[in-house]
């Protein structure tokens, strides 16, 4: 149990298992591992693989490496962060307040890819933080993203959402800030990509930017998916010449309609020849 500690492994070696009845001698913990408000780090692609269910109430960190349990429970609170790949039989589930956020500060870097091998939910008030540094750039690298084996469940419903925190990240530090975006562009981002996706409707998902510093003229972010995404999207606002042309458009067509409503003039019939 960690209960406001840090349990960092790290390093060449630092692999901690742990075994239900009798098994290979390794490194070991408690059978039952808690984190409450504690954090486990498991960096430098190090491995942790546990014989008992996990509950976490703190955050749990990869840096490149693997986690793997018969059950991962997370309580309220709870964070799963970093890059690397979170494998608990029957899956992850990020419900009430619970966070995911790939990409993490303890594990060398605000963006990342988090993959999770065993299927992923994102739940009732759970949320992740998804963050852009540029926005035209290489998923994991330049902008988050979630990676998932088998299926992408939404159960948040348009009463409770799952929400998502945009963030920029400022490409000169590395470190939350202005990140290379342009506010005229229209821009679509893999937020998550899966075996297949179910559930999902663009009503259960809210959307903060409250930490996405660039300005968006206006422009607004939306959800959308497809049988195996789900995507981030930023649309602008047409530009005045764009809206003008649109104005001139609507006219038109206003005008053409006029026409077809005006009463026909009566056809006149011409004399026979001859009377």
């Amino acid at each position: 149990m960690t209960n406001g500690a840090t349990i960092t492994l790290d390093g060449v070696g630092s692999n901690i298992e742990t075994y239900s009845g009798t098994g290979p001698t390794y490194q070991t913990v408690d059978q039952t591992l808690v984190t409450n408000n504690g954090t486990l780090n498991v960096l430098s692609s190090r491995n942790f693989s546990a014989g008992h269910a996990i509950t976490n109430n703190g955050t749990i960190q990869l840096g490149g490496g693997s986690f793997t349990a018969p059950s991962l429970s997370n309580g309220s609170g709870a964070v799963l962060s970093g890059f690397g790949s979170f494998g608990p039989t029957g899956g992850t589930t990020v419900g009430s307040w619970v966070q995911v956020s790939p990409g993490s500060a303890a594990a060398n870097g605000y963006l990342g890819t988090l993959s999770f091998s065993t299927g992923l939910t994102l739940g009732q008030g759970g949320s992740t933080t998804f963050d852009i540094m540029n926005a035209t750039g290489t998923a994991g690298t330049d902008f988050d993203k979630m990676a998932v084996t088998g299926t992408l469940a939404v159960t948040a419903t348009s009463g409770t959402p799952f929400t998502i925190n945009v963030e920029s990240i400022n490409p000169g530090t590395g470190l939350p800030g202005s990140a290379n975006f342009n506010l005229s562009s229209s821009y679509t981002w893999t937020l998550a990509t899966a075996t297949s996706v179910s559930g999902f409707s663009a009503t259960d998902f809210a959307l903060n930017t409250s930490s996405f510093t660039n300005g968006l003229g206006g422009g607004s972010f939306s959800v959308s998916s497809d049988s195996t995404d789900i995507f981030l999207n930023f649309t602008p606002v047409p530009e005045p010449s764009t809206w003008a042309l649109m104005g001139v458009g609507a006219a038109a067509l206003a005008w053409a309609g006029w026409r077809r409503r005006l009463p026909k003039a009566p056809r006149i019939s011409s004399p026979s020849a001859g009377s």
